[in-house]
Order: C-alpha cells, then sequence, then structure tokens
C-alpha cells in the first residue's frame, strides 16, 4: 500500500520529538491520531520503527534507515508544493515570446524584457524570432503565450488581440558618401532612381504595406532592387558596404554603423506599428504578470534622437 505524504511528515516529527505528546502537538493532531498513523505504517513495511515504553519512545534500527528517507522524502514533497504555489502564482514556469527581427533594437522589447526577469527570475523565458504569420499560428495552436509584431496584421483570426501600440516614424538609411548623406529630411519623391536594399516579406506584411504606401506617395516608384535580405539589422549592414539606401524603422538607427547616415522621411509623418499580440483567453498566471511588467513600459522611451 502507498504511504501517504502526511505519513511521512507525522514519523519524522515524531522521530525527532520521541515523544508522542510533543510530536502531536507539534503536527497540532491528537496522539491517539498519530499513534494510530504511525501504527499503520509499521504495520504497511511490515516492521517495527520505534520501540516505545510508557517512559521511553526510541527509534530501531529500521526506524534510523526509514528516517534517511523519509527526510528526503518530506524534503522533496515540500519542494513540490512550493513548485505548485509559484507557478499558481505566476512565478515559475516557462513563458514563450515570439517577436519580429528588429524589434530587439527599439527600446520596449529590451525593457519589458530586462524587468521581466529581475521581477520573476524563477520562470524560464523562451524567445524566438518569428516571422508575424508563425506568430499568429503559434499563438492560435497555443505553443506561444505573446509576440511582437508590426502592424498591420496579415491576418486577424478570432480569439486575437492587440495591445500597446507603439508607433515608430520612418528612416531613409543611406551609405555615408551618399549624396543625401547630409541632408536633415527627405520625402518619398527624393528617392526615385535610387537603387535600394530592401528586406523580404519575412518581416512582416505590415512593413511591405508601410513600403508599398511610402512608394505610392512618392509618385509610384518601382524600387530598384539591388538586393534583399529577410532581416532588416542585415539589411543595413548592407548599406553599410555602400550597396544602397534603404528605409527602416527608426528603431534600427541603434545600429550605429560608421558608414550608414539616417535621414527623417517627411519629418516623421510615415509611421510603422509594433504592437503585442497575444489571445484573448483569460491569462496564465505567469502572463498576467508579463502583462503586468508591458502596462509599465513609459511609451516616451520609444522614441530615439537622431544626431
Amino acid at each position: 500500500m502507498a504511504i501517504e505524504s502526511r505519513t511521512f511528515r507525522y514519523f519524522v516529527v515524531l522521530a525527532e520529538e520521541l515523544h508522542f505528546g510533543r510530536a502531536a502537538a507539534r503536527l497540532n493532531i491528537v496522539q491517539p491520531a498519530l499513534s494510530a498513523q504511525i501504527k499503520a505504517l509499521e504495520d504497511n513495511l511490515g516492521t517495527l520503527l520505534f520501540v516505545r515504553t510508557k517512559r521511553h519512545v526510541e527509534l530501531t534500527a529500521a526506524g534510523q534507515s526509514f528516517l534517511v528517507e523519509a527526510r528526503r522524502a518530506v524534503a522533496q514533497i515540500e519542494h513540490a508544493e512550493e513548485v505548485g504555489r509559484q507557478a499558481a502564482l505566476g512565478h515559475s514556469g516557462v513563458l514563450r515570446i515570439g517577436f519580429v527581427g528588429s524589434a530587439p533594437f527599439g527600446t520596449r522589447m529590451p525593457w519589458i524584457i530586462s524587468r521581466f526577469r529581475q521581477a520573476y527570475p524563477e520562470v524560464e523565458l523562451s524567445l524566438e524570432e518569428l516571422s508575424v504569420k508563425a506568430q499568429i499560428k503559434r499563438l492560435m495552436d497555443h505553443s506561444l503565450d505573446a509576440g511582437f509584431a508590426r502592424l498591420p496584421l496579415p491576418s486577424h483570426p478570432a480569439g486575437l488581440k492587440i495591445i500597446q501600440r507603439i508607433d515608430e516614424s520612418i528612416l531613409v538609411a543611406v551609405p555615408a558618401h551618399h549624396r543625401f548623406a547630409h541632408k536633415t529630411n527627405l520625402d518619398p519623391v527624393d528617392l526615385a532612381g535610387e537603387t535600394f536594399v530592401t528586406t523580404a516579406a519575412h518581416e512582416s506584411a505590415g512593413w511591405m504595406a508601410t513600403l508599398g504606401h511610402i512608394f505610392t506617395d512618392g509618385g509610384g516608384i518601382v524600387p530598384n532592387v539591388i538586393q534583399t535580405s529577410p532581416h532588416l539589422a542585415t539589411v543595413v549592414s548592407l548599406v553599410n558596404t555602400g550597396l544602397g539606401i534603404s528605409l527602416v524603422p527608426n528603431s534600427l538607427h541603434n545600429l550605429n554603423f560608421e558608414g550608414v547616415r539616417y535621414i527623417p522621411l517627411s519629418r516623421g509623418r510615415y509611421k510603422s506599428e509594433v504592437a503585442l499580440i497575444m489571445r484573448e483567453e483569460t491569462p496564465l498566471p505567469v502572463i498576467s504578470n508579463f502583462l503586468s511588467i508591458v502596462e509599465q513600459y513609459p511609451t516616451s522611451q520609444n522614441s530615439i534622437h537622431l544626431k
């Protein structure tokens, strides 16, 4: 017959006290109940664990051996109980976060992740770079808890919500030797005839839609794209080689390449929205704790001032 967890505790306390009255008081139970539990334990094991007299209680050799394992069992049970309590409070477990490749270059995602780790060090953070389409799929099949994505979304299935939208202005990244390098502002029409390095649709349909809108405003520019990359950070590194110019969100300004200059487009009129996307269902405690950190983010930190 399996031994109940409380029986291990009863045995350990009695072994420490070697007195049924004191042990019962410590366990907050009546003495007859303790005596019955120890007798049942001995019957279950088929051996005496204590030698009892009217004035004396001591462990048998079997009891001494059993005490070593009983203490381990009690410690493991207490650990399991604590793990369960911490998980119920959202203080442990796993939090799975997706993000588009440009998100870590802004201020928001690093700020949130850093403070969440400080507040909940026992939570395992699983961070994965994913396209917006992949984030949506993973959110809906419950293999992802939240994602940082660029808007608009390619689809918006029922049960998905968008929270904390942050606007990023659009910059023109140009090689340091380019004729635009010393400009303080550019407009879409200025970009006609330029050679572009740009991202593929991997980053997000929302980013590609933003670029399409800018090129339309430039008079229907059909960009001369010499090179594409799945990642905006790689795009900027290619601009650094002098390969061409590119449109980038202002968070990429943090990529401080010596050979790249960043110029505001239409004095910041064009924007790209980055948002957190999640399921609408009632969140687990660990996700609720993450949201509490998200809500603390000072949105004023998102602005970037060009030098």
